[in-house]
Order: C-alpha cells, then structure tokens, then sequence
C-alpha cells in the first residue's frame, strides 16, 4: 500500500493492527490504550513482571515505516530492530 494523505487513517488502522499481532508473539499481554489521550494511541507489550514496551503515536513516519514490514511479513522483527535495547533476546525484559 503507497501511503498518501488520503489513505493515512486507514494505513495507520492497518499499522496498528499488525504490530498487536506481532507483539502479541513477543509479549505475556499485548494491548491497545491511549486512545483520545493527550500522547495518543499506543500498543503496548507488557512481561510477566509488568514492564512496558510502548510503541506510540503511529504518526505519518512510523506508518510509513511499518507498511513495507507489513507487506514483507516483517512487522516482529521491524518491532525488534526499532526497540534493539528492550528486546535483547526477542522477547520484553
């Protein structure tokens, strides 16, 4: 999917989607909040020790980011390489 101005909110639905699913192999709980926030929209992946990992916003660079990972079925490792320090091993520490 070419991202343009007006294919944005459902490009950023498709986004948002695909990284829950891929967190969801990465994480003990995977979950979207924040949604009319004042820091917005986030998914978020939590260990079995509660800590976080937010991946937010999904902004016009993020969602550009994430729809070639998604059209390469790459959006865990997109996930992995972005957040290199939290996920040492694949998974939330």
């Amino acid at each position: 999917m070419e991202l343009t101005v007006e294919n944005f909110q459902e490009a950023r639905q498709i986004c948002i989607q695909a990284v829950l699913e891929a967190m969801k192999t990465l994480a003990y709980e995977a979950y979207i909040g924040g949604e009319g926030s004042e820091d917005g929209l986030y998914v978020a992946g939590v260990n079995k020790d509660d800590r976080i990992l937010y991946l937010t916003h999904f902004d016009w660079e993020e969602v550009s980011e994430i729809l070639p990972a998604i059209e390469a079925g790459k959006v865990r490792e997109w996930i992995i390489d972005t957040h290199k320090d939290s996920y040492p091993d694949g998974k939330i520490e």
